[in-house]
């Protein structure tokens, strides 16, 4: 099914702040078809990982540098299947409602 929200979160060694943004973005979402792309600049802290886990509303985009915040917003725009999209950085915590 095609997502009605497209997340766009542009990710450099966010760990902890990544996971809690993900989980926020899947409770106050419940009931909506969305997806996140995760832009991962490189990071060496385990955070790409983290994405890559994450579930299957995300899908993880590995730069191989670090590309900046708006050439990776750029990427994630072009990967995501909604009409609307949100970009974040990934220590934005969404609250349902």
């Amino acid at each position: 099914m095609t997502p009605r929200v497209s997340l766009v979160i542009v990710n450099y060694n966010a760990g902890a702040r990544l996971q809690a943004c993900l989980r926020s973005a899947a409770a106050a979402l419940d009931g909506i078809e969305w997806e996140a792309i995760v832009v991962d600049n490189a990071s060496i802290d385990g955070s790409g990982a983290c994405a890559r886990d994450a579930g299957p509303r995300v899908r993880l985009l590995s730069q191989g540098a670090n590309i900046g915040f708006g050439a990776g917003v750029n990427a994630g725009v072009a990967a995501a299947r909604a009409d609307r999209l949100l970009v974040l950085n990934p220590d934005t915590v969404l609250r349902p409602g």
